[in-house]
């Protein structure tokens, strides 16, 4: 049963990306290009990402990174659309055999957990970015996360040296894989240390300690980076990039209002399930993508007095703690909450499964799962729909760009890393902020209104000598109308010289 969920749900988290091979988002860029420059440098990690302009000191996690770069480039591609599909499975696998482990007394429970893991639509949704349908560090982190946390529970149990040797090696991996597992690895870790047991700092510092020793210091590059990142973050940009953006309440009620409205004429179903899955107001998030932490409130009196219970429910309850944490409006620059929710997924629905099936309740599992078998196959179907694949239409600007004179380029909208890959000049863009590497007010200058830059467009191109501007129509169109407001300063000084689908390429007279 397992080995045939196991291939089943390779299949349909990596079928999309079979049939758009070249639909990357702005993110998988960015991997790809860092593959590519650490197997140029003979597959060693470069101290600065090549041909950025603004502070390109190289502190971004690696390991996936590295990963990627072991493949030539025909077979990288493949690499980056099948990975995420091929970490999840090793995740299903992993929970499946810790559920089989613990809950020897009902063979029904691993088998309806996994099940529920597979067809989860908070692993398999598309309107947060890039996850299981993309190549990236995400997939791979949680995987390392829950071999580590797994593999330390079952050694903190049985003494085993082995298991214990498993989740350091899981946490010194982890450590440089993605920059959210690192707050998940210390922010869950307070949880198991004050409540489950004071030897997990041990497996933390442990794996600092190996992942330190076996990357010869990177991991500390990484981490102060992320650091330092965090900070310049939390002083100058969330209050510009997160706080105008987050989800209210009164829009949210207004819309749910008009959803309901819309389906008792019978009208815009397509429309409203599309925003009914895409919803990023936190409690419509908890509520329709994770309903199961709601029986944690039922869950806990039973569950303190079993210790695997306890250590899964201050899993859980970690989870969601940050998740509400993080909406402090002072705090939203610890990233996205609902991922928090993410890395809580299995213990959330292994106590639920497990309570619900205790007391002859498995009719609620069996909605639950036919309702998240529904919300994936239309996220599929969306994803299929919806996503652009361009990336043939845009072949000949890249090439025509490639061969023209060396010279800065600066994106307007989201197209930094994809210019970054897929041209071979200097690109006005940045990776992890730091205020030691860039003042504040060079940000502002040039990511003032990120993904766009600011209104002071003569002021950069003459200070950073910039040749070349890439944009398409809808972001030039908005850059124009709502940052710039005078047109002309744009095209006095360009011309344009390539366009190909909707995406524009000028020269800087």
């Amino acid at each position: 049963m397992i080995w045939l969920l196991a291939v089943l749900a390779f299949s349909y988290r990596a079928l999309p990306r079979m049939l758009r091979k070249n639909a990357m988002p702005s993110d998988t860029y960015f991997h790809m290009f860092c593959a590519e420059a650490i197997r140029n440098n003979r597959f060693r990690i470069p101290r600065a990402i090549p041909r950025i302009v603004l502070c390109s000191r190289h502190t971004y996690p690696f390991l996936y990174h590295l990963l990627l770069a072991f493949f030539p480039i025909r077979l990288r591609v493949w690499a980056e659309r099948l990975t995420p599909a091929f970490f999840d499975t090793l995740m299903l696998l992993l929970v499946y055999a810790f559920v089989k482990w613990t809950a020897e007394g009902n063979p029904s429970i691993p088998v309806l957990v996994a099940l529920l893991f597979a067809f989860s639509p908070a692993l398999l949704r598309i309107s947060l970015g890039p996850r299981v349908y993309s190549g990236s560090p995400r997939v791979p982190a949680e995987f390392f996360y829950m071999l580590h946390i797994l593999a330390f529970w079952i050694g903190f149990q049985s003494g085993n040296p082995l298991f214990w040797t498993i989740s350091l090696l899981a946490g010194a991996a982890l450590i440089i894989t993605a920059k959210f597992a690192n707050q998940v690895f210390f922010f869950f870790g307070l949880w198991f240390t004050l409540i489950i047991t004071p030897w997990y700092a041990l497996a933390l510092l442990g794996s600092l300690a190996l992942s330190v020793l076996l990357t010869g210091g990177r991991a500390i590059d990484v981490l102060t980076g992320q650091i330092r990142h965090s900070i310049f973050y939390y002083k100058y940009s969330q209050r510009i990039f997160l706080h105008p953006n987050t989800p209210k309440v009164r829009p949210y009620i207004s819309n749910l209002r008009s959803a309901f409205a819309a389906l008792r004429r019978g009208h815009k179903v397509l429309s409203t399930m599309r925003w009914f899955s895409m919803e990023r107001f936190f409690l419509h998030q908890l509520v329709t993508v994770y309903p199961q932490f709601i029986f944690l409130a039922f869950v806990w009196p039973a569950a303190i007095s079993s210790p695997v219970d306890r250590f899964l429910l201050v899993w859980s309850g970690a989870g969601l703690f940050w998740f509400f944490t993080t909406r402090i409006k002072s705090l939203m620059f610890l990233g996205e909450p609902d991922r928090y929710l993410e890395y809580a997924l299995f213990p959330s629905l292994f106590l639920t499964v497990e309570y619900l099936v205790a007391r002859n309740l498995a009719f609620i599992i069996y909605l639950f799962l036919l309702y998240s078998i529904v919300m994936v196959l239309f996220h599929l179907w969306l994803y299929l729909k919806t996503t652009d694949d361009n990336f043939e239409t845009t072949n000949d600007l890249f090439t025509r760009l490639n061969g023209l004179e060396e010279g800065v380029i600066m994106p307007i909208g989201s197209f930094h890393w994809q210019t970054l890959y897929r041209s071979k000049f200097p690109v006005l863009t940045l990776a992890n902020a730091d205020e030691r590497l860039m003042p504040p007010e060079e940000f502002y200058l040039v990511y003032g209104n990120y993904p766009y830059p600011s209104a002071r467009f003569q002021e950069i191109i003459e200070r950073y000598n910039v040749r070349y501007v890439i944009s398409d129509k809808d972001h030039l169109a908005h850059y124009f109308n709502v940052i710039l407001q005078e047109p002309e300063r744009f095209t006095e000084r360009t011309e344009k010289l390539f366009e190909a689908g909707s995406m524009l390429l000028f020269k800087v007279k």
